[in-house]
């Protein structure tokens, strides 16, 4: 193993991003858990086999593929428009009125203003796409110039939006031109949306045709949106802005240009939502229900999955891959029980499993060395974090710096390759000595300070509990620094 390698897998080890990273993950996966102990309990309380459930959640879903795969690309997108505007710090509840104005207006466009025999298929669907992602982009951008330049809350605006564009399509579902899926039911629906317009005849399996064009679209936004996040100066100013804009002001960012976009971003995802919901299903309108007024409830569902992910978008892939799941099993499980209770068990699942953000601030660890070992162990716990963190960033630059004059010098003087990579080696193995010598004196300081918050926060305890001075002098016996040590005898009152 080169040492490049070896400091990769220290970076993994003690890396502050690591940490973070692990911490999101696990606290995802307990919330998850918890989410699905609430289930297991209501169903046992109504008569369900608990472990029939558990284990019919994880494969019932495959029964029916195409309703899984709907599911779950419904549930990433609507988790990646949510989550790029959460990255510039802003909390878009406005997903499921920008995918509704979306559909809405593919709606109009085909059925009102394009001749339906002069579109072949695939510019068809280029056409809808166009349309969706224009007014999406469009409806979000309204919120965030209203927040930007008028200090309106986007939050209250989206919420008053929402609704607006309800009504608004509701009413024209309503007129002569609307189309009910179901006569004399409460269901009432758009006018249908032609084939030639729609997202669900592209597949190359006649079986299961909707599930290439949803997976195409959650895999390739997914790459983009990390590959923006992870190597672009725009996806760093993004991140900067969400974390301060104050800061990002002094850094020379245009904020409100940067905010502006991430608004129209989010909002052209949640109009691809909108076109994949309602030209990929297996109904081609909109549908609304007459005597209760409620918004498509994707656009919320996607804000759960994209906190439980911490807004990573291959966290988002997933976690709707999971909830999907559970969703689509759900319904095959409890088939005999009303739609509400349904949808009472998946409230709670989410509802659990969106507790992730409260679980990863637990930092249960380091509570107890703080009850043990006193509050300043905090502030040295990160000291040492950061010092290992440049330690690791130092020498990985050495190491290129060094690595890239052995190569300069094997192109100007090919006799003398063998005797350069014998120096190269001398050299990796002297970084490599140097790096354990600094990374031990940054642990053995961390030890120290650790010690002496344990003495300083438990004095009471020293003087009335010869044991418990006795363990602080078994933790100073294991440090190697001599002067370190008597100061930190002195310090415990002994000689």
């Amino acid at each position: 193993m080169n040492f490049l390698s070896k400091l990769k897998i220290e970076e993994i080890k003690h890396g502050t991003a690591r940490k973070g990273w692990s911490r999101s993950m696990i606290a995802s996966t307990l919330s998850i858990v918890g989410g699905l102990i609430i289930a297991l309990l209501i169903a046992t309380a109504i008569g369900y086999n608990p472990f029939q459930v558990i284990s019919g959640l994880f494969s019932v879903g495959f029964n029916d593929p195409i309703t899984l795969f709907f599911e779950f690309g419904i549930l990433a997108i609507a988790g990646f428009s949510f989550a790029f505007a959460a990255r510039a710090g802003i909390f878009n509840i406005g997903i499921s009125g920008q995918m509704l104005a979306a559909g809405t207006m593919v709606v109009f466009v085909t059925s009102v203003w394009i001749p339906l025999d002069s579109v072949s298929n695939g510019a068809g669907q280029i056409i809808t796409l166009l349309v969706a992602i224009i007014t999406g982009s469009l409806i979000a951008l309204f919120t965030g110039l209203l927040e930007t330049f008028l200090k309106v809350n986007s939050v209250v605006t989206a919420i008053i939006l929402n609704w607006i564009i309800y009504f608004i399509t509701f009413y024209f579902l309503s007129q002569d031109n609307a189309n009910p899926t179901m006569a004399g039911s409460v269901i009432i629906g758009s006018a249908m949306i032609p084939d030639n317009f729609r997202f669900w005849d592209l597949s190359l399996i006649p079986s299961i045709p909707s599930l290439i064009p949803i997976l195409l679209t959650v895999f390739i936004l997914g790459i983009i949106i990390f590959i923006l996040f992870k190597f672009t100066v725009y996806g760093h100013k993004i991140k900067a802005t969400g974390l301060s804009i104050q800061a990002s002001s002094f850094a020379g960012y245009n904020v409100k240009l940067v905010k502006l976009s991430a608004f129209a971003i989010s909002g052209a995802i949640a109009g691809i939502l909108g076109i994949i919901l309602y030209t990929s299903g297996r109904s081609a309108n909109i549908p609304l229900t007459v005597f209760s007024d409620f918004l498509p409830i994707e656009g919320f569902n996607g804000i759960a999955i994209a906190l439980i992910a911490f807004n990573n978008p291959i966290g988002i892939i997933s976690v709707s891959a999971l909830i999907g799941l559970f969703k689509t099993s759900v319904t095959g499980i409890f088939l005999n029980e009303s739609g509400s209770y349904i949808n009472l068990l998946i409230g709670l699942l989410l509802m659990g499993a969106a507790l992730s953000a409260v679980i990863s601030e637990l930092r249960p660890i380091l509570k107890y060395q703080t009850w043990k070992y006193g509050k300043d162990i905090a502030k040295a716990v990160d000291i040492k974090d950061n010092e290992l963190n440049k330690l690791i960033g130092k020498y990985r630059t050495l190491y290129k710096n060094y690595k890239k004059q052995i190569k300069i010098s094997n192109e100007n003087y090919k006799k003398q390759i063998k005797i350069s990579n014998e120096k190269w080696g001398i050299i990796a193995f002297q970084l490599n000595e140097d790096y354990k010598k600094e990374k031990y004196f940054y642990k053995e300081s961390y030890k120290i300070s650790k010690i002496y918050s344990w003495i300083f926060s438990s004095k009471n305890k020293i003087k009335e509990n010869f044991s418990h001075k006795n363990k602080i002098l078994q933790e100073i016996s294991k440090i190697r620094n001599t002067d370190a040590k008597k100061d930190l005898i002195q310090a415990l009152g002994g000689n």
